[in-house]
């Protein structure tokens, strides 16, 4: 299921959490490896995150705190 939320969210947003998530770069590791400036990724990561936290698919129900807590915990 979070890769099918992952899928919705656009290209370069998905490519910053892999780089994050996956693949623990740091900030500026991600803003060199895509080109673009520090300040960029921090705030596509935060909107990414604040749209995964949003998803219906992702909810189960559950209020977005707890469902998206169980799913970066």
């Amino acid at each position: 299921m979070l890769w099918q939320a992952l899928a919705r969210l656009p290209e370069l947003q998905r490519t910053m959490l892999v780089l994050r998530y996956y693949e623990g770069r740091t900030d500026p590791e991600i803003a060199e490896i895509l080109g673009i400036s520090v300040g960029t990724v921090k705030s596509s990561i935060w909107r990414s995150l604040r749209r995964l936290r949003e998803d219906e698919v992702l909810s189960f129900g559950r209020d977005e705190e707890e469902s998206f807590g169980e799913l970066v915990a």
